[in-house]
């Protein structure tokens, strides 16, 4: 999909973060059609760091997720109420993706205590038993972004059979994403919603 006359340089007259206004498009289009907030994963370079690879930025929120219901069709919330909903995102995912490009995420944390502790220790630790951990993990939304001139699109595919892989970037005055998804089991969800 690519949407022109639109971009980076009029969501910055807003003072919104294009990057945090891409990914609370995709947790509004989730929830529209599933109904659900889900796992949502978004890669942040950590090349700041010697043999600094990526950690993760959550973009599923408390803000994205009251945004996402305020803007609903069947219940539409206030322009003044909708523009602090979007700032107040934009806020958020901003304040992510710097802490995960200071490696101040948890998830590469997370993986690596799994990993040594099954290494040195071999028996689970609880946390990792736990269903807010599986589910934490079970990644539905998977997107990535790629913006340079030599690239209108970058693929990027589903991690789980009922997800979606979306690959997007943003320029100055128009927006492209595309989206990735195992189309039986699409299919089936869209049967079931009919």
């Amino acid at each position: 999909m690519r949407f022109e006359g639109f971009g980076k340089k009029d969501l910055k007259k807003l003072k919104v973060g294009p990057d945090s206004i891409c990914q609370l498009a995709f947790q509004m289009a989730n929830w529209r059609f599933k109904r659900e907030f889900v796992g949502s994963y978004e890669p942040s370079s950590t090349a700041a760091f010697k043999f600094g690879r990526t950690e993760t930025i959550r973009p599923c929120t408390k803000e994205t997720t009251a945004c996402s219901i305020a803007f609903d069709k069947e219940n539409p919330a206030k322009l003044d109420e909708m523009s602090e909903l979007l700032r107040a995102c934009s806020k958020k995912h901003n304040k992510l993706t710097r802490e995960a490009a200071m490696g101040q995420g948890f998830d590469r944390h997370l993986f690596a205590l799994k990993f040594l502790n099954g290494k040195l220790n071999g028996a689970p630790l609880p946390i990792f038993e736990d269903p807010g951990y599986a589910k934490l993990n079970y990644i539905v939304l998977s997107t990535a972004t790629l913006t340079s001139p030599a690239l209108e699109v970058a693929g990027f595919a589903a991690v789980v059979p009922d997800g979606f892989g979306i690959g997007y970037s943003m320029f100055d005055d128009w927006f492209v994403a595309q989206a990735a998804y195992y189309l039986h089991i699409m299919m089936g969800l869209s049967l079931l919603r009919s």
